[in-house]
């Protein structure tokens, strides 16, 4: 059996990241966020209501708040050497790598192996993934089942950081994953090809042992910093046209 699935919010939703409706909700509580980050939404919010009084939209959803964003830097309305984009894409990294508890983190990553009847490893036929989420969860899940995917390019990595690396998510060869937004992972880089990706599943730097799974997505660390603007194409009903009718 060849078996492709379609990976959307619901997927997300089931480690405990919001959807677009609950964004806003989300952040307002969101350890890893500053009030500064807070307070920048809140703007980006309160100009969605407003634009809410002539075009039929959500104030309190996160793709029209973008939209609206994307729309002021278009018609010059933005603050003088505010760039909005990449507060945006920061912020939104912020959001899609705050996870529970690293137990629970790892035992919701067994919902993929509910979903698909098998671990990806045993499935028999020809699996892949196709997603518009950007958080890590498909290749956490993965991992944990102990396999790994090929994300559709040749695989540079970050060399930044002294980890100790467990294991990493991508290989040539494994199970096809398809992330359309881009990921929380990527990041754009001046040498060829442009991409690199931050794929290592690290140790965790504890005193004592709790009965805690000792390792989580480098990304997804407390001590984590970016080495950049990550590659995430956010939901917008702005997005440029891939055609055009004759």
């Amino acid at each position: 059996m060849n078996l492709t699935l379609f990976m959307g919010a619901g997927f997300s939703a089931a480690f405990d990241h919001p959807v677009m409706d609950t964004f806003l909700g989300f952040a307002d509580s969101c350890e890893n966020l500053t009030d500064d980050d807070r307070s920048f939404l809140g703007r980006l919010a309160l100009e969605a209501r407003r634009a809410n009084s002539f075009l039929e939209s959500s104030p309190t959803n996160i793709e029209d708040i973008l939209s609206f964003s994307q729309m002021g830097e278009r018609l010059g309305l933005t603050e003088d050497g505010e760039n909005r984009n990449r507060r945006l894409l920061e912020i939104i990294q912020k959001i899609y790598t705050t996870i529970l508890s690293p137990r629970e983190y790892w035992q919701r990553c067994e919902c993929l192996k509910k979903l698909i009847g098998a671990e990806p490893s045993e499935f028999k036929g020809t699996l892949s993934f196709v997603t518009t989420n950007y958080d890590l969860n498909i290749e956490s899940a993965c991992n944990s089942l102990r396999t790994s995917v090929n994300p559709g390019f040749e695989v540079h990595r970050v060399k930044a950081g002294d980890v100790r690396t467990i294991s990493n998510f991508y290989g040539s060869g494994k199970i096809p994953l398809y992330k359309l937004h881009g990921s929380v992972n990527w990041y754009r880089t001046a040498d060829e090809p442009g991409l690199v990706v931050e794929d290592r599943v690290v140790a965790l730097q504890t005193s004592f042992y709790n009965g805690e799974p000792r390792s989580l997505p480098y990304p997804c660390t407390a001590k984590y910093k970016a080495p950049g603007i990550p590659v995430i194409v956010p939901p917008s009903f702005l997005k440029r046209p891939t055609c055009r009718r004759s």
